[in-house]
């Protein structure tokens, strides 16, 4: 049994067996949480209040035990 993460409809394993893949896994979702927060009202979304922000990068940071999330406050 696999546990997942779901964010924003999007699924993602809670473990990978190879560290690149949960790294770059773990980079896509900083992204989003960062850079995509600028753009997401052109985008036809509404950006994520901060207190979800740091919920996802809590739990997103599981998937990459060597990689932390950082979070930039605009």
């Amino acid at each position: 049994m696999y546990r997942y993460i779901d964010i924003g409809g999007s699924h993602f394993y809670g473990k990978y067996d190879d560290a690149t893949t949960a790294q770059g896994i773990a980079k896509m979702i900083e992204y989003c949480l960062n850079e995509g927060q600028k753009v997401s009202a052109d985008l036809g979304y509404i950006p994520l209040p901060d207190n979800i922000r740091q919920k996802v990068a809590e739990m997103a940071d599981k998937i990459s035990p060597n990689y932390n999330i950082k979070l930039q406050y605009v």
